[in-house]
């Protein structure tokens, strides 16, 4: 009895519209750059009604922060431009799917620098997390220093939990000279094999704990699984699709809907479902409501005051509906006739 319960319950749409979200996956580790500016990832966020771009090298974790007078296109591949003149070119950038970011302007520049460009999946910023994190940590620099510019030199400058060395070293191979006092010897380079081993050291230290809150790892989807894909901006609320295609990216497909749009979307916003797609809510509301107030009942029972009444039921429904309304009958968008209260039925309008 129970699985036949739990089979019901899987197959209805309606249940499977409203549910919770999915647990939390284990973490994904990316791979480790063995140079300085080989990956970045870059964001935009706003700070006092200002617009600024982030980057950070994944490496180094060295941030870089401009502030753009326009929040476009041509603004944010000036701003890259920048800095590919003075530290290089990368080989791979990571991004939302902002509109700056998804133009056709910036594939060109991509495609005329060289550079592979990859997005994080949409409305899920967790996949673009080095760049979500380090703009939190901007954003508090900004807000307590009266001199951003010392700050983020100071930033740059900080030995990095469990490395031992600062994003100054690890970018610019040296220290750079602060408002603090130095020596010479701290100029010198570290050593290259010792950090990507403190790195890797790092990466699994942050996997194990966030491990610690996390669930099994989601199943994989096939091309034509049905599912059910979160609103975002309402977690508990779910809607049909198809598993279109896989994205390149981790854990991200293409989803199709029922009305023959494609969403990208991360499995955490994805569940398997067995229920099938019901018919527009926006038609089925409407019969509902219209088929006990049609156009076509409104005569039978106008009609039925020179006929004897069969029940009471029928002789209430004609007392409710006044003649001096069948006359000029007023309905609304959706079909349904307005009735006047029969206190006002002696009025003329």
């Amino acid at each position: 009895m129970s699985s036949q319960i739990k089979n019901k319950i899987s197959q209805c749409s309606v249940c499977a519209e409203i549910q919770n979200s999915n647990p939390k996956e284990p973490l994904l580790t990316v791979e480790i750059p063995n140079r300085p500016w080989t990956k970045v990832a870059t964001d935009i966020f706003v700070l006092n009604s200002n617009h600024y771009l982030l980057t950070v090298d994944y490496y180094s974790k060295w941030p870089e922060v401009v502030k753009l007078n326009e929040l476009t296109s041509s603004y944010v591949i000036a701003a890259l431009k920048s800095q590919f003149a003075k530290y290089g070119i990368p080989d791979e950038i990571i991004s939302d799917n902002g509109p700056q970011y998804s133009s056709r302007g910036f594939q060109e520049f991509a495609n005329c620098y060289g550079f592979t460009h990859n997005t994080s999946s949409p409305h899920y910023a967790q996949s673009n997390g080095q760049a979500e994190r380090m703009v939190q940590t901007v954003k508090r620099l900004l807000k307590k220093s009266s001199d951003p510019y010392l700050s983020l030199m100071d930033y740059r400058n900080t030995p990095l939990e469990n490395i031992g060395y600062s994003p100054a070293q690890l970018f610019l191979g040296r220290r750079i000279k602060t408002m603090l006092p130095t020596t010479s010897d701290l100029l010198r380079t570290p050593n290259s094999k010792l950090i990507q081993e403190k790195l890797h050291n790092r990466q699994a230290k942050a996997k194990h704990h966030f491990d610690r809150k996390a669930g099994k790892p989601l199943s994989q989807l096939k091309v034509g699984d049905s599912v059910m894909i979160q609103n975002h901006a309402s977690p508990t609320t779910w809607k049909h699709g198809t598993v279109d295609s896989k994205h390149h990216a981790e854990r991200s497909y293409i989803i199709r809907t029922p009305d023959n749009k494609c969403y990208r979307r991360n499995r955490k916003m994805l569940k398997p479902t067995q229920s099938t797609p019901p018919l527009s809510h926006d038609v089925t509301v409407e019969k509902s409501f219209a088929n006990p107030d049609s156009v076509s009942s409104i005569p039978k029972v106008a009609n039925s005051t020179s006929q004897p009444s069969t029940t009471n039921g029928s002789a209430n429904l004609q007392s409710s509906v006044p003649n001096t309304l069948n006359s000029n009958l007023q309905q609304t968008r959706s079909g349904r006739i307005i009735r006047k209260p029969a206190k006002y039925a002696d009025y003329v309008s």
